[in-house]
Protein backbone atom coordinates (compact mmCIF):
# COMPACT_ATOMS: atom_id res chain seq x y z
CA UNK A 1 0.00 0.00 0.00
CA UNK A 2 2.94 2.45 1.11
CA UNK A 3 4.58 1.72 -2.01
CA UNK A 4 1.38 2.22 -4.33
CA UNK A 5 1.10 5.71 -2.33
CA UNK A 6 4.54 6.68 -3.05
CA UNK A 7 4.36 5.88 -6.85
CA UNK A 8 0.89 7.88 -7.41
CA UNK A 9 2.48 11.05 -5.17
CA UNK A 10 6.15 11.01 -7.13
CA UNK A 11 3.82 10.78 -10.31
CA UNK A 12 1.78 14.09 -9.09
CA UNK A 13 4.92 15.29 -8.65
CA UNK A 14 6.57 15.03 -11.85
CA UNK A 15 3.81 15.86 -13.44
CA UNK A 16 3.33 19.58 -11.40
CA UNK A 17 7.30 19.60 -11.54
CA UNK A 18 6.61 19.45 -16.27
CA UNK A 19 3.87 21.80 -16.07
CA UNK A 20 5.82 24.17 -14.36
CA UNK A 21 8.82 24.05 -16.85
CA UNK A 22 6.76 24.39 -20.04
CA UNK A 23 7.09 26.94 -22.71
CA UNK A 24 5.48 30.18 -22.39
CA UNK A 25 4.76 31.46 -25.51
CA UNK A 26 4.19 35.32 -24.15
CA UNK A 27 7.39 35.48 -22.13
CA UNK A 28 9.10 33.66 -25.32
CA UNK A 29 7.89 36.71 -27.64
CA UNK A 30 8.92 39.64 -25.12
CA UNK A 31 11.84 38.05 -24.44
CA UNK A 32 12.91 37.10 -28.15
CA UNK A 33 12.09 40.36 -29.64
CA UNK A 34 13.46 42.37 -26.60
CA UNK A 35 16.89 40.34 -27.45
CA UNK A 36 16.54 40.94 -31.23
CA UNK A 37 16.15 44.56 -30.88
CA UNK A 38 18.83 45.02 -27.93
CA UNK A 39 20.84 43.30 -31.03
CA UNK A 40 19.69 46.13 -33.57
CA UNK A 41 20.12 48.82 -30.93
CA UNK A 42 23.67 47.66 -29.96
CA UNK A 43 25.88 49.61 -32.39
CA UNK A 44 24.91 53.09 -33.75
CA UNK A 45 23.13 53.52 -37.12
CA UNK A 46 25.21 52.45 -39.96
CA UNK A 47 28.42 52.73 -37.25
CA UNK A 48 31.78 50.99 -38.82
CA UNK A 49 32.74 48.24 -37.93
CA UNK A 50 36.14 48.13 -39.63
CA UNK A 51 37.81 50.60 -41.81
CA UNK A 52 38.68 48.17 -44.45
CA UNK A 53 36.42 45.35 -45.83
CA UNK A 54 39.17 43.07 -48.04
CA UNK A 55 40.60 40.75 -45.28
CA UNK A 56 37.38 38.62 -44.53
CA UNK A 57 38.90 36.66 -41.91
CA UNK A 58 39.29 39.97 -39.79
CA UNK A 59 35.39 40.55 -40.57
CA UNK A 60 35.07 37.23 -39.41
CA UNK A 61 37.22 38.00 -35.98
CA UNK A 62 35.22 41.29 -35.20
CA UNK A 63 31.76 39.98 -35.74
CA UNK A 64 32.79 36.88 -33.78
CA UNK A 65 33.53 39.44 -30.72
CA UNK A 66 31.23 42.22 -31.16
CA UNK A 67 27.80 39.08 -31.78
CA UNK A 68 28.79 36.44 -29.95
CA UNK A 69 25.97 37.00 -27.06
CA UNK A 70 23.27 37.38 -29.96
CA UNK A 71 23.94 34.56 -32.47
CA UNK A 72 23.67 31.03 -31.42
CA UNK A 73 26.68 28.78 -31.98
CA UNK A 74 24.55 27.44 -34.90
CA UNK A 75 23.98 30.87 -36.92
CA UNK A 76 27.30 32.34 -35.85
CA UNK A 77 29.18 29.37 -37.42
CA UNK A 78 26.81 29.73 -40.72
CA UNK A 79 27.91 33.43 -40.54
CA UNK A 80 31.71 32.90 -40.36
CA UNK A 81 31.34 30.24 -43.35
CA UNK A 82 29.30 33.08 -45.08
CA UNK A 83 31.81 36.03 -44.67
CA UNK A 84 34.66 33.84 -45.10
CA UNK A 85 32.77 32.51 -48.99
CA UNK A 86 33.39 36.18 -49.88
CA UNK A 87 36.70 36.23 -49.68
CA UNK A 88 37.52 38.54 -52.92
CA UNK A 89 34.07 39.71 -53.98
CA UNK A 90 33.20 43.23 -54.91
CA UNK A 91 29.64 42.81 -53.11
CA UNK A 92 30.81 40.89 -49.52
CA UNK A 93 27.25 41.42 -47.60
CA UNK A 94 24.54 40.73 -49.76
CA UNK A 95 23.72 37.07 -48.40
CA UNK A 96 20.46 37.02 -45.98
CA UNK A 97 22.66 35.32 -42.77
CA UNK A 98 24.89 39.32 -43.20
CA UNK A 99 21.67 40.87 -43.13
CA UNK A 100 23.36 43.12 -40.35
CA UNK A 101 27.03 43.56 -42.28
CA UNK A 102 26.77 46.35 -45.21
CA UNK A 103 30.07 47.74 -46.88
CA UNK A 104 29.94 51.43 -46.79
CA UNK A 105 31.93 53.79 -49.07
CA UNK A 106 32.58 57.68 -48.33
CA UNK A 107 32.54 58.38 -51.86
CA UNK A 108 33.02 55.64 -55.21
CA UNK A 109 36.93 56.14 -54.67
CA UNK A 110 37.54 54.87 -51.44
CA UNK A 111 38.13 51.27 -50.01
CA UNK A 112 34.79 50.20 -48.34
CA UNK A 113 34.38 50.04 -44.36
CA UNK A 114 32.24 47.27 -42.26
CA UNK A 115 28.95 48.78 -41.56
CA UNK A 116 26.78 47.76 -39.16
CA UNK A 117 23.41 47.90 -40.84
CA UNK A 118 20.01 47.83 -38.31
CA UNK A 119 17.78 50.34 -39.88
CA UNK A 120 15.32 47.59 -39.97
CA UNK A 121 11.80 47.38 -38.14
CA UNK A 122 11.07 44.49 -36.50
CA UNK A 123 7.46 42.86 -37.54
CA UNK A 124 5.20 40.65 -35.54
CA UNK A 125 6.95 37.74 -34.05
CA UNK A 126 5.07 34.07 -35.38
CA UNK A 127 5.41 31.42 -31.87
CA UNK A 128 6.00 27.91 -33.23
CA UNK A 129 5.16 26.31 -29.49
CA UNK A 130 6.00 23.08 -30.77
CA UNK A 131 10.09 23.55 -31.32
CA UNK A 132 10.18 26.24 -28.87
CA UNK A 133 11.52 29.38 -32.05
CA UNK A 134 9.91 32.74 -32.38
CA UNK A 135 10.34 33.92 -35.88
CA UNK A 136 10.18 37.96 -36.73
CA UNK A 137 9.94 39.87 -40.11
CA UNK A 138 12.98 42.18 -40.36
CA UNK A 139 11.68 45.04 -42.99
CA UNK A 140 13.86 47.81 -44.22
CA UNK A 141 13.13 51.14 -43.43
CA UNK A 142 15.24 52.98 -45.99
CA UNK A 143 15.62 52.31 -49.83
CA UNK A 144 19.47 51.11 -51.14
CA UNK A 145 21.09 48.11 -52.43
CA UNK A 146 21.82 45.58 -49.70
CA UNK A 147 19.95 43.06 -47.89
CA UNK A 148 16.28 43.79 -47.46
CA UNK A 149 15.54 42.11 -44.49
CA UNK A 150 14.29 38.60 -43.84
CA UNK A 151 12.87 35.85 -41.51
CA UNK A 152 14.68 36.23 -38.39
CA UNK A 153 14.25 32.56 -35.94
CA UNK A 154 15.12 33.14 -32.62
CA UNK A 155 15.31 30.25 -30.07
CA UNK A 156 16.88 30.17 -26.31
CA UNK A 157 20.32 29.33 -25.80
CA UNK A 158 22.18 28.93 -22.58
CA UNK A 159 18.78 31.14 -20.65
CA UNK A 160 19.43 33.48 -23.31
CA UNK A 161 17.23 34.35 -26.93
CA UNK A 162 19.83 34.59 -29.59
CA UNK A 163 19.33 34.87 -33.45
CA UNK A 164 19.34 31.26 -34.35
CA UNK A 165 18.97 31.56 -38.73
CA UNK A 166 18.05 34.23 -41.06
CA UNK A 167 16.05 33.40 -43.82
Amino acid sequence: MKKRISTALLFVAITILSACGGFDEESAAKESRASLVEFLNSHGEQEVLLEDSSDVQEVADIVSAEFEPYFTEQYMTAVQEAIIANDGVKSKFMETELFFLEEMYENLNDDPTVGFYNLYTVNSGQVDEENEIVTYELERTESGLGNSGGLVEMVEEDGDWKINSVQ
